[in-house]
């Protein structure tokens, strides 16, 4: 395609759907729909200088591979299971990623009523004994919010409610109104726009956005073979 502002936006595109396709895997618990979104952003990571992200993705994707034949129990975990995500429910969209679970729940209980931060102290035998009770408070509270009627019977997740539908299709329309007389796809030249302030982008500019998947898979050829710690992802590339 000539069109370098199409391009871009067809790119954007791409790369929103790749987001999409990893949020869905990580929701219901699909490993291999997680690896096959989480290899297709190896390019992005490398051509917009998130090198440690390109280099670690790289190596996970790598080790993930050989998952099956260098711990056959955990890739069976993940595979048949789908326990490379944590639930706290038997919803079918209730898969949630650990890093978002450590952060929002843990670190919170942590630093809540009864964690470690009210009082308790930080020597090792207080950590302990508060990990190891975790799960244990865990089945009480759930316990006590079921007798008393405050458990959320429904299976469905807030995205899926007709209130966020409906708000969500309200907001789809203004921007497909919005692009269509803001379209990427109505320029006449060749040049990169900027389709809000109409800036335009010439050579001796030297703007390559467009061309990020195709300058991301060149500098990951460059460093195939070479070690992670001694990967390096010049910046003139």
């Amino acid at each position: 395609m000539q069109l370098r502002t199409a391009r871009l936006w067809l790119q954007y595109m791409y790369y929103v759907s790749v987001v999409k396709t990893f949020i869905l895997a990580e929701c219901i618990g699909d490993w291999h729909l997680e690896l096959a979104a989480t290899s297709h952003v190896l390019n992005l990571f490398a051509a917009t200088g998130h090198h440690n992200y390109a280099r670690c993705t790289r190596l996970y994707l790598q080790l993930m591979s050989d998952l099956s034949s260098s711990h056959p129990w955990i890739y069976d975990q993940f595979a048949a299971n789908g326990f490379h995500t944590i639930r706290r429910s038997d919803r079918f969209w209730g898969g949630l990623s650990a890093d978002l679970v450590i952060e929002q729940t843990m670190m919170k209980a942590s630093k809540g009523r009864s964690g470690l931060t009210h009082g308790r102290g930080m020597t090792e035998i207080v950590r302990l004994l508060w990990v190891l009770s975790m799960h244990q408070c865990a089945s009480l509270h759930l316990a006590m919010r079921s007798l008393t009627g405050l458990e959320n019977p429904t299976d469905h997740r807030i995205e899926t409610g007709v209130s966020r539908m409906k708000r969500d299709r309200r907001d789809m329309l203004k921007v497909v109104s919005w692009l269509d007389k803001n379209g990427p796809f109505h320029t006449a030249d060749e040049l990169l726009h900027c389709i809000s302030t109409g800036l335009m982008a010439s050579e001796e500019d030297c703007i390559s956005c467009d061309n990020a998947e195709q300058i991301g898979a060149m500098m990951q050829e460059k460093v195939t073979g070479a070690c992670v710690v001694d990967a390096s992802f010049p910046k003139a590339d």
